[in-house]
């Protein structure tokens, strides 16, 4: 299942990284749309001044007609193509769902204004961001290099037993769950589901022994392997235990 869920990510992260580009030239276009739509409106102007009983008004009608006409072609005709973009963009949000919570992604389309560009790269840039977060979460990363280190590689310190720290090492992954059991007797308080709990965690730091210490926390809960344990751990910081 976790090399089909990260191939979904790098898919949905591809998939982010072209409808922005998409969104930033629909975002360049804005003048040219205010444009065909001022001139659209001043051909309707022309023709409405038009008085029929003015003699040989027929003539000039029909030209201002033809005028008006083709001005509203060429403005529906990108007016039509930036909403089909609008359209695409929101079914393609929804897919997000196979990499995020379906509860994330509905959040996130409700705050996006499909009609306004700006909108739609904002919404964008936040879940390349979130996807971002995951990616680098997947199996087989380095993690960041820890205080104190030089080039990732902390000094031994040859004085102290190395059973003294390992013992050390999972006392300072568990002080990293205070933070983590602090967020979750909140949202517990709050009324949040195990699901939603997951969904806010994100990547924060994850119980250092657990098998699913290298993937974050929804994508945890949502394995079938690992479900389970992701919640009696959360159950257990709800009640303020740290095993």
């Amino acid at each position: 299942m976790e090399p089909a869920y990260w191939d979904s990510v790098r898919e949905c992260r591809e998939l982010i990284d072209k409808l922005a580009l998409r969104a930033e030239q629909w975002i360049k276009r804005e003048p040219e749309i205010d444009g065909l739509l001022e001139l659209q409106n001043r051909a309707g102007a022309w023709l409405s001044r038009l008085h029929p009983e003015r003699p040989g008004i027929e003539r000039r009608a029909a030209r201002a007609r033809l005028l008006y006409d083709r001005r509203c072609s060429r403005f529906t005709k990108v007016w039509q193509e930036k909403g089909s973009f609008a359209q695409e963009a929101q079914e393609r949000f929804g897919e997000l769902s196979t990499v995020l919570i379906r509860d994330e992604v509905e959040r996130r389309k409700a705050q996006v204004n499909w009609a306004d560009s700006a909108s739609i790269l904002n919404a964008l840039h936040g879940v390349a961001q979130r996807l971002e977060e995951f990616w680098q979460c997947r199996p087989g990363q380095d993690p960041p290099p820890a205080a104190g280190t030089v080039g990732g590689i902390r000094p031994r310190d040859v004085s102290t037993p190395e059973i003294k720290k390992r013992g050390s090492s999972r006392k300072q992954g568990e002080d990293c769950l205070s933070e983590v059991s602090v967020l979750v007797r909140r949202m517990n308080a709050e009324g949040c589901t195990h699901l939603q709990m997951c969904a806010q965690l994100g990547i924060m730091p994850r119980p250092p022994m657990a098998r699913w210490k290298n993937l974050p926390w929804p994508v945890a809960f949502k394995d079938p392997k690992y479900h389970d344990a992701v919640k009696t751990k959360l159950s257990k910081m709800i009640h303020a235990v740290i095993s």
